[in-house]
């Protein structure tokens, strides 16, 4: 086959080309060329740059969102009458499980897994740790029932209204108060003070005064108790007193040793300097801790229809059945209201 010259010089030229680069690159000592090693240490280069350089993470408003509930709550929002019942009753210590696992269910569920409320609440350095996991295990099982219910390793948490009703609350008459967890975490002395000093915090400033036994009667504290509880959690006691008018013997006959004189130097209650016939009411406390919200409405709310459930059509009270397909079976499950009369059975009431 005959080439044309053309075809021939080209290939002559590459040849020429070819055998240029292979001189070129048996100088490289990795046999490599000089444009592709060039190349690599761009690339190279570029790869550690993007590696090293810090990326901030973009997060989407789900992801912040989720991220910022999942935080652990630093106040909790405690009822003070329901406080006062775990007093009352002596359930402070599965009380005080109930309130952190409420808590710990950021989302609201009304559900907590036993190995999260373990893993927070009795291992060793978790921030909420309370006990250990054989007193927690104790505990779970003391407020069964009334606090919660166990299933399939989830901790169901009992609702507030309910857990109310258990602990025989009938009516709220305070508002929440927020308190610190931290207050939660301690001795259960503290616990049990800090359940006082709720009661306190839900009667706010204005509350009236009240006698130590009252608050034995609603608390189930003694008074010794009670002035332990007030210095741990700072709860201040006001002394409180009422001007009587001036009849030293009608005040005497209706009030007996608790009267008595002081001199007015301002003149509030008539001319400077006269005596004025007074008497000691029971103190005025006031707590630390702040109203948190308007709950008292709607678990009142709440507590009607649960006292009230069974007689409105919406409980589960058997019926008694007055209808059967045959006599043999009205009386034996009637008993002797059923009278056979002539071959037909009459319903007696």
């Amino acid at each position: 086959m005959e080439v044309s010259p053309a075809l021939a010089a080209a290939q002559r030229r590459l040849f020429a080309l070819r055998a240029e680069l292979n001189k070129k690159t048996a100088k490289q000592p990795n046999g490599s060329g000089g444009w592709l090693d060039a190349l690599k240490a761009r690339v190279n280069g570029a790869a550690e740059r993007v590696e090293t350089t810090p990326v901030e993470p973009i997060l989407i408003k789900e992801e912040c969102e989720e991220k910022e509930a999942a935080a652990p709550a630093a106040f909790l929002a405690i009822v003070p009458d329901v406080a006062v019942a775990m007093l009352r009753e002596e359930r402070a210590a599965a009380g005080r499980i109930w309130w952190l696992l409420r808590g710990i269910d950021v989302t609201g569920q009304g559900a907590v897994k036993t190995a999260q409320a373990r893993a927070q609440l009795a291992t060793k350095g978790a921030a909420w740790r309370v006990c250990g996991w054989r007193q927690l295990r104790n505990l779970l099982g003391a407020g069964e029932g009334v606090f919660w219910e166990r299933r399939n390793g989830t901790i169901w948490l009992r609702s507030l209204a309910k857990v109310a009703a258990s602990l025989g609350v009938e009516r709220v008459s305070a508002e929440a108060v927020r308190v610190p967890v931290a207050d939660l975490l301690g001795t259960m002395g503290a616990v049990r003070a800090t359940l006082y000093a709720a009661f306190h915090g839900g009667r706010g400033e204005h509350g009236g005064p009240i006698a130590r036994q009252r608050l034995r009667e609603v608390c189930g504290v003694c008074e010794r108790s009670q002035i332990a509880y007030e210095q741990r959690r700072g709860v201040r006691s006001t002394p409180q007193f009422a001007v009587l008018p001036n009849d030293v013997e009608a005040a005497a006959w209706r009030h007996g040793r608790a009267i008595f004189q002081i001199e007015d130097v301002r003149g509030k209650y008539g001319p400077a300097g006269a005596q004025v016939l007074v008497r000691q009411l029971p103190n005025r406390y006031t707590a630390k801790y702040a109203v948190s919200g308007r709950r008292k409405r709607r678990l009142n709310r709440q507590l009607t229809d649960l006292l009230n459930m069974g007689t409105a059509g919406n409980g589960y009270s058997r019926f008694e059945r007055m209808f059967w397909t045959d006599g043999a079976a009205a009386v034996k499950m009637g008993g002797d209201r059923f009278v056979n009369d002539g071959g037909k059975w009459w319903f007696t009431v």
